[in-house]
């Protein structure tokens, strides 16, 4: 019997293993987004999706945040929206998010070209999507 990626994420969060930094201004993407934001005031309104959002250290970087992860076990550190999910198949209507983000999580997705697609499908026209993979992994921890 295989575990399923929502197992395995849970599992990991559970023992500390993808704790990560749980403080916004301690998390390695915060000085990007937040400089982005900065230099994009219109956009501080605007509905923001993390993809991989973890334990929700950036759910404050943004007014409107949604957060979406495999791991249901990340859910008591929300005090914003957080839904379980896939980027292959995301809970959305379409064109749902003016900002879409995702940091270090690319390379964890079975099918990217389907994640790629489902991004294309949630974003309103004129949406931005920004992505920060560590591509720099080994192709067997991917």
């Amino acid at each position: 019997m295989s575990i399923g990626y929502e197992d395995f994420y849970s599992e990991k969060y559970q023992t500390g293993e993808y704790k990560g930094e749980v403080e916004m201004q301690r998390h390695p993407f915060y000085s990007v987004m937040k400089n982005w934001i900065a230099s994009h005031e219109d956009y501080v309104t605007k509905k923001f999706l993390e993809i991989g959002s973890g334990m929700g250290a950036l759910q404050d970087i943004a007014d409107d945040y949604t957060g979406l992860d495999y791991a249901d076990t990340v859910k008591q550190y929300y005090h914003k929206p957080f839904f379980v999910g896939s980027a292959e198949n995301m809970p959305f209507q379409n064109e749902s998010f003016d900002v879409v983000f995702s940091y270090a999580v690319w390379e964890h997705i079975p099918n990217p070209e389907k994640a790629f697609a489902e991004v294309i499908r949630i974003l309103a026209k004129g949406g931005v999507f920004i992505l920060r993979p560590a591509w720099h992994c080994r192709a067997w921890a991917a």
